[in-house]
């Protein structure tokens, strides 16, 4: 059975709150480096915890981190998840955000159908509505009816424990 979980990093892993208070799920919170490129914030922040809580997800990096390869390396270096491949960059389309769609959606759409995933997390604090919707649609289509889950946090305090207890739950129950 093929299962990916598309993570996304900023406002999931990374959160964006500017205070201690934005990273209370996870208490070991590390401001680990200052990145000099056009990401976000430019802020880049691990936890172990979540880290280790992750750890054993079948993980597909669908992020903008996916446009700067040596950033998403390092970045994966720090959650110990060398080796987790990634949507095809290539495929973000801009034009899909004025439709009320992530401009990931086409890239995640390809590697589902390229590699024949029967079960899906989809994790972005930019899901829209219209997001969530598609992928229910889509995983409908494909015969997975009740075989996709989609997760929005906070992007001010990322994954939270809950969230990370329902996903792991989940994907432990579909085996």
């Amino acid at each position: 059975m093929n299962t990916a979980v598309f993570m996304d990093i900023d406002g999931v892993l990374n959160p964006w709150g500017d205070d201690d208070q934005a990273r209370t799920h996870y208490s070991d919170f590390e401001l680990v480096s200052q990145v000099d490129s056009d990401l976000r914030e430019n802020q880049v922040w691990v936890s172990k915890a979540l880290g280790e809580a992750i750890y054993d997800w079948p993980i597909v990096w669908a992020t903008t981190w996916c446009l700067y390869p040596e950033h998403l390396a390092q970045y994966a270096v720090s959650y110990n998840l060398v080796g987790s491949p990634s949507v095809d960059s290539s495929l973000f389309d801009n034009h899909l955000v004025a439709a009320g769609y992530s401009m990931k959606k086409a890239a995640v759409q390809r590697y589902i159908e390229m590699n024949d995933i029967e079960f899906a997390v989809w994790i972005d604090d930019d899901l829209s509505l219209a997001d969530i919707e598609w992928f229910g649609e889509f995983m409908n289509i494909r015969d997975c009816t009740f075989n996709w889950i989609a997760v929005t946090p906070d992007p001010d305090t990322g994954l939270t424990v809950a969230e990370v207890t329902e996903i792991t739950e989940w994907l432990t129950e579909i085996g």
